[in-house]
């Protein structure tokens, strides 16, 4: 969705102009082929170009090195002319090598946990108790924000401080609409969403004794929702009170480079299998105040 900002505050033909230029946008979009964050299949890891350091631009794609697991990821570009595809990349035996925990920007997050609602608010069951504090069911496991978890079985119920991830404004979320969309551009995406907790089915339903501890559910922190959990700033959390399936919804990971070799467990992300990788580098430049970022690559095992 293009969640080009609109001012509310004038005519209405300026609103139609606004509202048929976003059609045509779309238009345009869907015959150059462009692949867009809301595109690729979820869940997935996506590294935000844009908030890589100042040397790292989406012409000169990084290779990713997980030095916790001795792991490197090479990049694949994604062409967006109209016949699509996947390319290797120019100079490839001269691109940068992206190190997290060496190379991170305290200031800006880069790795976000991609995925997509299952179950909203309207679809909860006595197996979501309390249901007073459901918001909805999400196609991320637990088992994937973390690559080796036996040890850890809270599960982060209890608060954000324990668990394995949480919630965001997001890079694509068409709920904080025109009024909101620039708090969610840049570092503001990676805004923690107050109030809003990650983690598995609650231990007390009859779905945690055999699947629900890996399942991704988020609910409010208290009973008393968004009364009791808001901040004074509401646009940052409210919206999750407006989350349907199929909506996308981004979350941080503990730790970047576990939750990347969860995915590449999960996937067998290997050299060749290219076409199966769920590791995605997205970029907002060049594109639209407020809009969709364009997926620009994707990362496979290096050989």
């Amino acid at each position: 969705m293009i969640a080009a900002p609109i001012m509310i505050r004038t005519n209405g033909y300026r609103i139609f102009s606004a509202l048929m230029i976003i059609l045509c946008n779309q238009s345009m979009l869907a015959a150059a082929g462009l692949v867009l964050l809301s595109d690729i299949p979820t869940p997935s890891f996506v590294v935000d170009i844009d908030a890589l350091p100042s040397k790292f631009h989406p012409e000169s794609l990084p290779i990713l090195h997980l030095p916790k697991f001795g792991t490197t990821l090479s990049p694949r570009k994604i062409s967006h002319e109209k016949e699509g595809g996947v390319s290797d990349c120019k100079n490839a035996a001269t691109l940068l090598k992206y190190e997290f925990g060496t190379d991170d920007d305290e200031g800006q997050k880069v790795g976000y946990l991609h995925s997509s609602v299952i179950r909203a608010r309207e679809d909860a069951s006595e197996d979501d108790e309390p249901v007073s504090t459901f918001l909805a069911e999400i196609d991320l496991t637990q088992s994937l924000c973390s690559f080796d978890n036996d040890d850890d079985d809270d599960g982060g119920t209890a608060n954000n401080d324990k668990a394995k991830a949480h919630v965001v404004l997001g890079l694509n979320n068409h709920h904080v609409g025109s009024y909101y969309w620039a708090r969610s551009a840049g570092m503001g995406s990676s805004m923690e969403a107050p109030g809003v907790l990650f983690g598995p089915a609650s231990s007390s339903s009859s779905s945690a004794a055999t699947n629900g501890m890996d399942k991704g559910i988020i609910r409010w922190e208290r009973d008393g929702g968004p009364l009791e959990c808001n901040s004074n700033d509401g646009k940052r959390s409210e919206w999750v009170n407006f989350l349907r399936v199929g909506d996308n919804i981004q979350l941080l990971p503990l730790c970047e480079q576990e939750a990347i070799m969860a995915f590449v467990n999960s996937f067998k992300i290997t050299s060749k299998s290219e076409d199966e990788s769920r590791i995605y580098g997205v970029s907002s430049k060049g594109r639209p105040l407020g809009s969709e970022p364009l997926v620009v690559c994707r990362w496979i095992l290096q050989q």
